[in-house]
């Protein structure tokens, strides 16, 4: 058995890893842009994320593509991808993603603008409810200590 491998297996295995790197630096641009509009405890929750995500590709594309090895050619595959995509196709995806982001944060906002309408209503419906009541039982009050008083005499 020969540990050689033919250049063409080889360039394969660096195209799959360039590959690799660019949709990583894909999904990177995407929790970027979910980690900008959230706090510090999202970001570190999608750092997380990213990286544990980061980590099982290399080694999925290394046992599938590198029959179980990850060699050096394909990790350095991988980041030169990444560096492509983030020089050449980055800041178009950023734009992408700002731009869903924004009206996915607009759908939620409208979406809940009925919902504040339904809750507004139901205050001012209660609140009513509370003055009625408060006007009904002052007016029993009233009626209960006048009948009290009139039968009570000297």
């Amino acid at each position: 058995m020969s540990l050689d491998l033919g250049i063409g297996y080889q360039a394969v295995e660096a195209l799959w890893s360039a590959g690799l790197g660019a949709a990583l630096g894909v999904l990177y641009d995407a929790l970027r842009t979910a980690r900008r509009r959230g706090g510090t405890v999202l970001a570190f929750v999608l750092d997380a994320v990213f990286w544990l995500i980061t980590g099982t590709a290399l080694f999925l594309i290394g046992f599938a593509i590198g029959g179980g090895k990850q060699r050096a050619f394909m990790t350095a595959a991988a980041g030169l991808g990444a560096t492509l995509y983030f020089l050449i196709l980055s800041p178009f995806f950023l734009k992408l993603f700002d731009f869903f982001a924004g009206g996915l944060e607009r759908i939620v906002e409208l979406s809940g603008i009925p919902l504040k309408k339904i809750c507004f209503f139901i205050k001012k419906l209660f609140s009513s409810w509370k003055e009625r009541y408060k006007i009904i039982k002052c007016d029993r009050m009233k009626r209960k200590n006048r009948s009290v008083g009139k039968g009570a005499g000297p």
